[in-house]
């Protein structure tokens, strides 16, 4: 996700580990009564990557033999697209196209079987006197990325997607920002299996979207104090986009990094405020309050180190993961346990078994023997 200053602090993407060059051994376990004993996370190796660090921002598990990862390699300004794809034995780079100049980069995955998936992202043409962003999107055919075109947001700064999401191959949403005047504004594109195209939303911003079914999509963002102090959470009922009330503090501090669901009851939130970490969950008629131990992220804290959370995965009610800068968490529908004191950036699940996670250029795969 896009960072900004909190707190007097520079938060950049994926700040734990973005330079690293590759991964390293957690020695986690995860406990949880959702799990047997037998199951836990494990470092993948990742295949050599040249021309520069890797920074996997995005990851997505259509099934366990077929989990992609995203992100980009090289230095500021030089980034590349890397996309990363698992057949259940290795880890192997795939081509990508890098359509711009500056820099490309990646930072959300949707997929609809091994024959489609989408990645979304941005690039950028010139550096001076001003940054232009351009919304990048790619697409596989089971044989090779493609780049596809989309609407043009013509303004001086440009625009840039962050998420991806559908609830069927003709039906794709994605979020990001354009900037218009002195100020970034919300971005929702949709794609309906021919074309791409800008759909009215609420005057807000957005990082993270998921979709449900066709008539049930959620995006959220950033609380902005040019448009409102709150944290934007939209709905698309099947018509339009509106805003719907959540339980985030006010303050421009606050903002949202991802959401996931499982059912029209189970739609997760994940973030920060300026006291910490968040999570909201949505059952079916209002979002709730899902607090994690200030324990857990009380290292981040004593160290003046921003703690937030910037991947969730909700299986169902009772078996949620998330993963942000002081490690990853496992909710059993009581309460959240802590896994690992890395952190990582993205999370996606197979199936209740089998759960990768991302940040940097480390990778784990949670599995159960």
């Amino acid at each position: 996700m896009r960072r900004f200053v909190v707190c007097g602090v520079l938060v950049t993407l994926l700040a734990l580990g973005a330079g690293a060059s590759g991964f390293r051994a957690t020695g986690v376990e995860a406990r949880s009564n959702a799990h047997s004993a037998g199951c836990g996370w494990k470092p993948v190796r990742t295949p050599a990557i040249k021309g520069g660090a890797a920074v996997l921002s995005a990851v997505v598990a259509p099934a366990p033999n077929d989990v992609w990862l995203a992100g980009s390699q090289g230095e500021p300004m030089h980034e590349r697209t890397l996309v990363l794809h698992y057949d259940g034995r290795s880890l192997e780079i795939v081509p990508t196209p890098n359509p711009f100049p500056k820099s490309n980069q990646l930072r959300g995955l949707a997929a609809f079987g091994p024959h489609d998936v989408w990645a979304v992202g941005e690039g950028v043409t010139r550096t001076d006197p001003v940054y232009h962003y351009v919304p990048l999107v790619l697409r596989y055919d089971g044989r090779r990325w493609i780049r596809v075109s989309g609407p043009s947001v013509n303004t001086p700064f440009g625009a840039y997607l962050d998420g991806v999401a559908g609830a069927a191959a003709d039906d794709l949403w994605s979020v990001g920002m354009a900037r218009y005047g002195d100020d970034w504004a919300g971005l929702i594109e949709h794609w309906d299996g021919k074309q791409w195209r800008i759909v009215p939303s609420p005057t807000s911003t957005y990082h993270t979207v998921t979709a449900v079914s066709r008539s049930d999509v959620w995006a959220a963002g950033m609380a902005n104090a040019s448009f409102s102090p709150n944290l934007p959470v939209a709905r698309w009922d099947g018509q339009s986009w509106e805003l719907v009330a959540d339980t985030a503090q006010k303050g421009w501090e606050t903002y949202a990094n991802a959401s996931s669901a499982s059912g029209p009851t189970n739609v997760w939130i994940v973030g920060q405020e300026a006291a910490g970490p968040f999570v909201e969950r949505f059952d079916g008629s209002r979002f709730a309050r899902v607090p994690i131990p200030y324990a857990h992220w009380k290292s981040n804290y004593d160290n003046e180190e921003n703690s937030y959370l910037d991947g969730v995965a909700a299986i169902s009610p009772r078996d949620v993961w998330a993963v942000g800068t002081f490690g990853i968490e496992h909710y059993d529908g009581r309460s959240w346990h802590l896994s690992s004191r890395d952190g990582y950036a993205a999370i996606a699940a197979a199936s209740p078994t089998d759960i990768w996670a991302v940040g940097g250029a480390r990778v784990l795969h949670y599995r159960c023997k």
